[in-house]
């Protein structure tokens, strides 16, 4: 029984190498995602999440610059701080793992090793 090749116009070569192209494009941003370091994981709705619930030590301001103090995790995310997934299955901190601490004190702290 002979073998029967499967023909395909070159619009649907495009169609395919368009898709194929996408796909690889989508698997590539995720895996950016999935092995981003803790500078790129830092979500500013996270952030915002955690203002809004912990207004400004000094001002009482729930937005803007807060003199004196940082924002500062917990647990540092290079350590794997506390995190959650998102619907999305994307990774980001959470308001649960930030504090305020002040400005000198963060300083200090700077990017301590994990214990």
């Amino acid at each position: 029984m002979p073998r029967h090749q499967i023909t395909r116009s070159t619009s649907e070569k495009a169609q395919i190498y368009a898709f194929v192209t996408a796909c690889i494009s989508v698997a590539t941003l995720i895996f950016a995602f999935v092995v981003a370091d803790a500078h790129e994981v830092r979500s500013r709705v996270q952030r915002h999440k955690f203002r809004k619930e912990n207004p400004c030590p000094s001002t009482g301001s729930t937005r803007g610059y807060c003199p004196g103090w940082h924002v500062d995790h917990i647990v540092p995310l290079a350590c794997e701080g506390k995190v959650f997934v998102t619907r999305h299955g994307f990774v980001f901190d959470s308001p649960e793992n930030m504090q305020w601490l002040p400005a000198n004190e963060n300083l200090k702290k700077g990017a301590q090793g994990c214990k």
